[in-house]
């Protein structure tokens, strides 16, 4: 059996000491909805969270985590960060900003640091 390649997230929460369960599944370039993944991994939805990434006019970025069930309001969440307007950073950057692919984005150990925003709900 092969060992799992680590990502830059599980290297960090390991130097933290910091215990975690890694779940995997198959990526395709196809969406996949968030309860889908939740079922594949044998997870409860409300357990399961997603890391949008948003960008100004100016490409600043902005990450949001958020549950796979829940739809992000782009007008409050340019309101938190105090921007006029955001949106999805476009798919096909999101490796080069990143470091990570489509469905296995992390908000930890990405390549640059980015504001972070977690809904007070899910903490």
């Amino acid at each position: 059996m092969s060992k799992t390649k680590k990502t830059n997230a599980m290297r960090i929460l390991d130097r933290a000491k910091v215990d975690y369960h890694m779940n995997t599944y198959e990526v395709t370039d196809q969406h996949q909805h968030g309860e889908e993944i939740a079922r594949r991994v044998g997870a409860k939805v409300e357990e399961v969270f997603k890391t949008l990434l948003l960008e100004n006019a100016n490409h600043d970025h902005y990450v949001f985590v958020i549950s796979v069930n829940a739809t992000l309001d782009m007008k409050q969440a340019a309101h938190v960060v105090n921007e006029k307007k955001l949106n999805l950073m476009p798919l096909d950057q999101l490796k080069q900003v990143t470091g990570y692919i489509r469905g296995g984005c992390s908000p930890i150990g990405m390549k640059h640091q980015f504001q972070t925003t977690i809904d007070l709900l899910y903490i």
